[in-house]
């Protein structure tokens, strides 16, 4: 009984509670969610209006954006152009202005024209002549001495000639040391030095009659009025004017020079200062002046020219620079409006995001689930029925619990009824038997029916046992699933149903389920997460193998280094020991030390071995001519006996030997060359090899004597009119 009234305690608590969850329910369902979602609806359309709208103006703007984009970058480059043609302009008018000042100062003195230092420079030299500084007096500049038999070619002599007009001759290194510091002291730094023209004076021109070109057009030698022999010498040295035609007709320089060139001829001018070879290898290149500088006669003509050129470069380079200021000044107004639509242009980005975030949060917003009020009551119903037939049970347990009651104690009063008659019919046994028997019969069934529900109450009692075990597994497996939900969250008190918590647990189950289709589920996520520890892994694995690598490449060059090392010392004790053998051929002594860690080589020389050591020793200055030539073969001698090169070769060797010197080194050479015939050696002397005993092995190959374009002086009866006549 008491476990029934527990019971019906319990279900008429859920009852209450269910209740109350559909007052709450009631009482939450007066919102009206349908007006919400509507006017959700029509804010996400007039958004999506708005976002069409603003869609068009962005296009609109992007357009003019690109469009100021272009303007820009079209008034970009023409600016550059006119600050390239701004600075050529500018240059020209420079050198205009140069020329002009030029130009001025020539017409009060001819030597300006070569620079307008070169008057105080010549007057330096004239001062430091007259002190006795220079063993001759430099002459210079080349072109203040060379005047021209026809005007018409200035350009193109200025073109041929180029920088040798403005250079100076010396007559030896000291006059040259000399003339570059006054040059230095009159010449501003940044200035261009001329150049400087070392050779020893010859007074006599030289004779370029068997050397000149064979033309009928005339050479440069022919055109130029040379009094000084000097200039006229060092002009045929440097240049060589004797073989450079002048072409009036640039069409016929063309052909002639490419199908029948004259002979001795190598370059051709034409007027305009273009430049021309002969063929084989016929090529033209066009001059880079387009005016006389140092050839003119008429200044006054050419000043005026230059001032009006020099206004035209002016008046340019004004148009130019207004030009470029009004471009400038586009390029701003463009920059403001490319700006301007920038700024334009990224507002409406900005709204555009803004408006996108809000339609997307209004489209994202759940609506409530529909109020299930009538699972809610059905529940509340069936919580009723329980009571009712709960109730009617333990009504049926009271009632039968009264009725055995009622019949114990009824049959307790029989009973003791009976024993006070069994009493008093005691002494009167025997006519009572029958009576008693019955009695017995009574009592027999009376205790079978006490068996009976004493039977129903064991029943009973193992019932209660049964649902009170089930009740305990319940609570414990409620612990468990409690303890379980608490290590996911904290416990939260609510009244709602189990339904309603199952229908937003598969609400929410949804929801993960759209988000594993975006996101990719639990399975992918682990997947990609073992793909990357597993190329982290290799990538570690690498990087250990690379180190282990590059443990073993250190060794490796630790034992290269060993290696170059031992080598070395090998390399060096043979080329010492094969030097001593060479030098000991005429009975030298001498040796090679190198010290690896300056990277020097120091030869000694003991010319007298019979001296005591040391006393004979000599570096390489301290030996005659002769012997450094030889000590200097022997030197090489050693070199290539340790070098694997298959070509050896030695030029000028011999020329500061002596006789024996020179024979005793060729025959070494030649004894090396024989044993090494799987080498070619080339040996280049200016002296005569005929005199030499030469092998099979020796080829000799003579270069025919240069021809210097000089007569020889000749002695005999006519000595002093052929020596007028040179």
């Amino acid at each position: 009984m008491r476990s029934i009234d527990d019971e019906l305690k319990n279900v008429k608590r859920d009852r209450d509670e269910t209740n109350g969850r559909i007052e709450e329910i009631r009482n939450s369902a007066q919102n009206d969610y349908e007006a919400e979602k509507r006017d959700r609806e029509v804010r996400i359309d007039e958004l999506e209006e708005e976002l069409n709208s603003l869609k068009t103006q962005q296009r609109t703007v992007e357009h003019d954006s690109k469009t100021f984009d272009a303007a820009v970058q079209n008034l970009k480059e023409r600016e550059y152009t006119l600050r390239g043609e701004k600075q050529d302009a500018q240059t020209k008018v420079s050198e205009a202005e140069r020329r002009l000042r030029t130009l001025q100062a020539s017409s009060r003195d001819q030597l300006s024209r070569f620079g307008q230092f070169m008057p105080d420079l010549v007057k330096k030299i004239d001062d430091a002549h007259r002190r006795g500084q220079f063993h001759k007096k430099p002459k210079g500049p080349i072109g203040a001495h060379i005047r021209l038999t026809d005007d018409a070619w200035a350009l193109a002599m200025e073109a041929c000639l180029g920088n040798q007009l403005t250079s100076f001759c010396c007559h030896d290194a000291h006059d040259g040391k000399v003339l570059d510091g006054i040059m230095k002291s009159v010449i501003r730094s940044g200035g261009r030095i001329p150049n400087v023209i070392i050779s020893t004076f010859d007074n006599q021109h030289y004779d370029v009659s068997q050397h000149r070109v064979r033309s009928k057009y005339p050479a440069v030698y022919d055109l130029l009025k040379i009094e000084d022999p000097v200039i006229s010498n060092k002009l045929i040295d440097l240049r060589g004017i004797e073989c450079i035609v002048m072409i009036k007709d640039k069409v016929e320089a063309r052909r002639l020079l490419i199908e029948n060139p004259p002979a001795n001829c190598r370059e051709a001018y034409v007027p305009s200062g273009d430049k021309m070879f002969c063929r084989p290898t016929f090529r033209s290149y066009a001059s880079n002046i387009s005016r006389s500088q140092y050839f003119t006669k008429d200044v006054k003509n050419e000043i005026q020219q230059c001032q009006a050129d020099l206004k035209k470069y002016k008046d340019e380079l004004a148009g130019l620079k207004a030009e470029n200021d009004k471009v400038n000044s586009d390029l701003r107004k463009q920059q403001d409006e490319q700006r301007k639509a920038q700024t334009q242009l990224m507002r409406i980005n900005q709204k555009i995001a803004t408006m996108n975030r809000e339609i997307t949060d209004l489209k994202n917003v759940q609506d409530p689930e529909p109020i299930d009020v009538e699972t809610l009551m059905v529940e509340v119903e069936h919580y009723e029925e329980q009571i009712r037939e709960i109730s009617t049970r333990r009504d049926t347990m009271k009632e039968k619990a009264s009725n055995v009651k009622r019949e114990y104690e009824e049959a307790e009063r029989e009973l003791k009824a009976v024993e006070g008659e069994q009493k008093e019919i005691s002494d009167s046994a025997d006519p009572l038997k029958d009576s008693l028997t019955e009695i017995d019969d009574e009592i027999t069934n009376i205790q079978h029916a006490k068996t009976h529900y004493q039977k129903e109450l064991k029943d009973h009692e193992k019932k209660i046992a049964y649902k009170t075990k089930e009740v305990e597994e319940l609570e414990a497996e409620l612990t468990a699933d409690i303890a379980n939900a608490e290590k996911i969250c904290e416990r939260v008190r609510t009244r709602r149903t189990v339904k309603t918590i199952e229908n937003e647990i598969n609400a929410i189950t949804k929801q993960i389920e759209a988000h594993e289709k975006i996101h990719g589920n639990k399975e992918e996520i682990l997947r990609k997460a073992d793909e990357t520890a597993n190329s982290f892994r290799r990538v570690v694995r690498d990087i250990s193998n690379l180190k282990r690598f590059l443990q073993g490449l250190d060794k490796v060059m630790k034992q290269r280094a060993l290696f170059y090392k031992w080598m070395r010392h090998t390399i060096c004790c043979k080329v010492k020991n094969c030097f001593i053998v060479e030098l000991s051929t005429k009975n030298i002594e001498g040796k090679l030390k190198f010290n690896h860690a300056t990277e020097a080589l120091d030869i000694e020389i003991n010319v007298q071995p019979s001296q005591k050591e040391g006393e004979g020793a000599k570096d390489m200055k301290a030996l005659s001519g002769g012997e450094r030539s030889f000590s200097t073969v022997c030197f090489i001698l050693a070199l290539w006996d340790a070098m694997e090169s298959p070509f050896r070769c030695l030029d000028e060797f011999d020329v500061f030997m002596d006789m024996v010197n020179r024979r005793i080194s060729m025959d070494m050479m030649l004894d090396i060359a024989n044993t090494q015939l799987n080498r070619q050696f080339i040996f280049l002397t200016p002296l005569d090899m005929s005199k030499h005993e030469m092998k099979s092995i020796v080829t000799i190959y003579r270069m025919p004597d240069p021809d210097r374009g000089q007569g020889v002086l000749p002695f005999g009866e006519n000595e002093e009119e052929n020596g007028d006549n040179i």
